[in-house]
This record gives C-alpha cells, sequence and structure tokens, in this order.
C-alpha cells in the first residue's frame, strides 16, 4: 500500500508501506502529542519546521515497517521546500498525458499533455512513422499525394483534436525535441495558427533538412528556446535539458503545472532514434 509526500513545486517521493494512509495516521495521532505531527497526518500537510521533524524523529516504533515509513519521511522532509503535502493521490490533480503515437514503435511519435483545467493543450513532436503497422518499412513516397482526411483515415497521421489545418486549433503549441524526421515530420500539417517551439539548433537542421527532403515545415511561426531556460507556454512551465544524442541540440523537457512535474525524455542516447 503507497502514499507519497508532496510540496507545493509537486511529487517528492513514496512512502511504500504496509501501512495504509490512514491507519498510518491512526497509529502516529496515538503516540505523538505534537500539535504539528498531529496536524500533519490529520490534515494532510503542514509547514516543514524543525518542530514537525523533531516530532517525527521522537517517534520509535518497535514495528519495523512503521519505524522505516517515519525514517523515509524524515528523509523526504528534507527535499521539501515550504510546506509537505502527504497523500494517498485521492484528490491529487495532474495534467492529462496521451501517447498518441510511440508505444509500441521506434518513431513516429506524439505526446500530449493538457492541463487539468483543459485551458492548455501541449503537443510534444509530431513525428513520421518509421515502420508499417505490419512493421515493415514505412514509405513516405507512396501517401505523399494523400489528403489530410485520407492521411487521417489511414492512420498515417494521428488522430488529435484541434491539431490540423483542417480543424478549429485547440492546442497550445508543438514542442519539438530535436530534429529527425520520425519526431518532427509531420509538422506541415499542423495548423498555420499553432506556434512550433524548438531549440536553436533543431531550427537550423530543420531548414537545411527542408531543402533536401521537402518537409513542407515553414519557420515563419517557429518560436526557439535555449538550454536550461524556463520559459511558458500557457499553464505549463518548461525547462529544456541539454541531451547527448545524434540530432545536435536536442532537448528533454521538464514540465510543471498543476503542482506536478513530468520529465518528458524523447531523445535517448541512442543513435538514429
Amino acid at each position: 500500500m503507497g502514499y507519497c509526500l508532496y510540496d507545493e513545486r509537486g511529487y517528492v517521493g513514496d512512502l511504500a508501506s504496509n501501512y495504509g494512509l490512514k491507519l498510518m495516521s491512526d497509529y502516529v495521532t496515538q503516540v505523538t502529542n505534537k500539535p504539528q505531527v498531529m496536524k500533519f497526518f490529520n490534515k494532510g500537510y503542514s509547514p516543514v519546521t524543525k518542530e514537525l521533524i523533531a516530532g517525527l524523529k521522537a517517534i520509535h516504533s518497535p514495528d519495523k515497517d512503521i519505524a522505516d515509513t517515519i525514517d523515509n519521511l524524515v528523509n523526504l522532509l528534507a527535499k521539501c521546500d515550504t510546506v509537505a503535502i502527504i497523500s494517498d493521490g485521492t484528490g491529487i490533480e495532474s495534467p492529462d498525458l496521451t501517447i498518441h503515437r510511440g508505444t509500441h514503435e521506434i518513431g513516429g511519435s506524439c505526446v500530449e499533455l493538457c492541463s487539468n483545467s483543459g485551458n492548455t493543450r501541449l503537443i510534444i513532436d509530431i513525428g513520421m512513422p518509421l515502420v508499417n503497422a505490419d512493421t515493415s518499412p514505412f514509405d513516405w513516397g507512396t501517401h505523399r499525394k494523400s489528403t489530410l482526411p485520407q492521411l487521417l483515415a489511414e492512420k498515417i497521421l494521428p488522430s488529435v483534436d484541434g491539431l490540423y489545418e483542417n480543424d478549429k486549433p485547440a492546442v497550445a503549441a508543438v514542442l519539438l525535441s530535436h530534429a529527425h524526421i520520425d519526431h518532427y515530420g509531420f509538422l506541415r500539417f499542423v495548423h498555420s495558427d499553432i506556434p512550433l517551439y524548438m531549440s536553436i539548433g533543431t531550427k537550423s537542421l530543420a531548414e537545411v533538412s527542408n531543402v533536401f527532403l521537402n518537409t513542407g515545415v515553414k519557420f515563419d511561426r517557429v518560436k526557439t528556446f535555449e538550454m536550461w531556460q524556463k520559459f511558458r507556454i500557457g499553464e505549463f512551465a518548461i525547462t529544456p535539458y541539454l541531451m547527448d544524442h545524434s540530432a545536435p541540440d536536442a532537448a528533454a523537457f521538464l514540465i510543471e503545472a498543476d503542482g506536478q512535474r513530468i520529465f518528458e525524455v524523447v531523445p535517448k542516447n541512442w543513435t538514429g532514434c
């Protein structure tokens, strides 16, 4: 049975325990008279203070599982900023994550994050697949003359509401991890009112690739970011991190919203991904 510790920035760590949160709370409030410790377990949150940590350290349970849980909790509290929240996940809001493509194959990546309010939708990569459904090599040349509705009907393009030119735009932005065709090959179909975010190096490589591969990407709506510099798209705060990858200036992203943090690592250190 598990529950977790959060602070105002989001998830801090797991408190794996054979005791559920209610049983643990009942035990702690029976064996301590420290107001802040009791408040922490009764209300589920507390300022991180010396009194809270000292009160927890003063609990000496003969039950090894309880003792280990308290020790783990004290160690996690040291990582919190000003407020700690303990929860089994009930009532914790977090962004919705949808993998439109990329779970069963390499390439053709397309991931969506939607804020809990539903007001900000973010697409991470919109790549061309490397293989067909039967694992045979994907040949864009056989589909190049297909219309957008045909590509959607044939599932060449992932079905994402409000992303493409044939739909009313409902996506805040497309965030590109790196300039490999299996991660940006279908940018040409993204609605012209939706901005594209990418690193300076990714933009430069994609522009050169456009000359040779005719990717059809228009770069007048591109917004560039710098590594390790946080920026915002709607309700999402995004920090890009430089990745060791065969495409230069590739990025992974720390994405923060709704008090939660997601670290999205799209380009891994595998040549050709």
